[in-house]
């Protein structure tokens, strides 16, 4: 997301098609991967001791399965995946996913998994419980909302 963003306002060329029009969709996509991230990743990872390489393979591998399974369900939708193909790209399957941005997803992931992540749930824990899970279900309200509108993608 941020490199499209910096691509953007340096040349005036956009990356992701619709993402400076409508910021909604790919938030959503890049939230599940974070959850799936944690929720199955960090399981599988404490048989591993949280090792780096172990966690690059097993989020790289979340990452691409869900953006796999996410352009599917776009290309069924709507005939093709509006937001990105691969097809141009070298390692690609079906043009749904390529290589290169599975290890960046996954290098990203891995990031958030080693770095952000531990720290939210210190800061989260830390806080007012009811605030918190307040502005959650605030948070889920307003994606609901905006999906039952027909606004959302899925």
């Amino acid at each position: 997301m941020a490199w499209a963003w910096i691509v953007h306002l340096v040349t005036g060329r956009e990356l992701m098609t619709n993402i400076l029009a409508n910021p909604f969709e790919p938030y959503t996509i890049y939230g599940l991967g974070a959850v799936l991230c944690v929720v199955i990743g960090r399981p599988i990872l404490r048989r591993f001791n949280h090792h780096i390489v172990a966690t690059f393979l097993v989020t790289t591998l979340i990452c691409a399965a869900l953006e796999y399974v996410s352009s599917v369900i776009l290309a069924w939708r709507y005939g093709s995946n509006p937001y990105w193909h691969y097809s141009d790209r070298p390692f690609n399957l079906g043009g749904h996913i390529c290589l290169t941005n599975s290890l960046l997803f996954g290098l990203t992931a891995t990031l958030f998994l080693k770095l952000i992540y531990p720290q939210t749930e210190k800061f989260l824990w830390r806080g007012n419980q009811i605030l918190i899970n307040s502005m959650l279900v605030m948070l889920i309200g307003l994606f609901i909302g905006y999906y039952a509108c027909g606004a959302g993608v899925f």
